[in-house]
C-alpha cells in the first residue's frame, strides 16, 4: 500500500487557538511559521538507510560476487538504477555485471534521505510565506528531479488552513523491494516518516505550551500581586 505523509491545521487546533490569543501575529502567519517548524523537525527526525550496509551489500569481492552476479543478471534488464544502458542484452560478462552493480550501489546511496529530501519542497514554501530566518535547507538532504512534496499555504480569512504532503512513498515503485532494502519505500515512509513526523507535531505543540506559559507568567508580573 502506498503511503504519503501530510499534516493539516486540525492536527494544532487545539493549542493553536490558545497560542493566537496570547500571540500579536494573525493566525495565517502563525499556521505558516508553525508549520515550517514542524516541517524542519520532522526532516530533523526521520532515520536514513545506513550507508556502511548498502556498500557491504554491495561489494564486489570474492565472498559475494556470485551473489551479486546472479543479481545483475537478474535485473539488468528492468532495473531503473541502470537508466536502460544494458537493456536487450541476454548475458552479461563479469565486467559488465561489476558496472551495473557500480550504478545500483550508486543509485542506492544517493537515495538514503530520500524520505527527508521529500520534506523540501514545503519546507522552502512555508519558510517563505512565514518570513522565516531559519535555516533554508534540511541538512544532509538534497532532493533531485521532480518535487516529491506539497503543500497549501495558509492565506489570511476567517479561517485560514496550512496543508502539506511528504509524497516518498506514493510513487509508482514505492511498493517494490530491491535487494538488501528491509522495507519498501511505502513502508519505510510509514514506519519512519510517520513516526517523525508525530514527534515534530508533539515538540511543537510543547513549544507553544511553553510560550503560552510564559506570556500568562509575564502578564501576571505586569497586573502586580492582589490585583483580580
Amino acid at each position: 500500500m502506498k503511503s504519503h505523509l501530510e499534516l493539516s491545521q486540525v492536527a494544532f487546533a487545539a493549542m493553536l487557538s490558545k497560542y493566537v490569543k496570547v500571540s500579536k501575529k494573525d493566525i495565517a502567519e502563525i499556521i505558516n511559521q508553525k508549520s515550517y517548524w514542524v516541517i524542519s523537525k520532522a526532516a530533523k527526525a526521520t532515520k536514513i538507510a545506513d550507508k556502511g550496509k548498502i556498500q557491504r551489500w554491495f561489494k564486489w569481492n570474492k565472498a559475494n560476487s556470485k551473489r551479486l552476479y546472479a543479481y545483475a543478471n537478474k535485473n539488468i534488464n528492468r532495473s531503473t538504477a541502470a537508466g536502460g544502458w544494458f537493456k536487450g542484452k541476454n548475458y552479461i560478462d563479469d565486467t559488465t555485471a561489476k558496472e551495473f552493480i557500480k550504478k545500483v550501489r550508486a543509485a542506492r546511496l544517493r537515495s538514503v534521505a530520500y524520505i527527508k529530501a521529500c520534506w523540501t519542497t514545503p519546507f522552502r514554501g512555508f519558510r517563505k510565506a512565514g518570513k522565516i530566518r531559519g535555516p533554508s535547507s534540511i541538512k544532509g538532504a538534497r532532493l533531485k528531479g521532480k518535487k516529491k512534496g506539497k503543500y497549501r499555504i495558509a492565506k489570511p480569512s476567517w479561517n485560514p488552513v496550512g496543508m502539506f504532503w511528504n509524497l516518498a512513498g506514493a510513487g509508482v515503485h514505492a511498493d517494490r523491494r530491491l535487494p538488501g532494502q528491509l522495507n519498501t519505500q511505502a513502508e519505510a515512509t510509514k514506519k519512519y516518516g510517520k513516526k517523525a513526523l508525530a514527534r515534530a507535531i508533539n515538540a511543537e505543540k510543547a513549544s507553544m505550551r511553553q510560550y503560552i506559559k510564559r506570556k500568562m507568567q509575564q502578564s501576571a508580573r505586569r497586573l502586580g500581586p492582589g490585583r483580580p
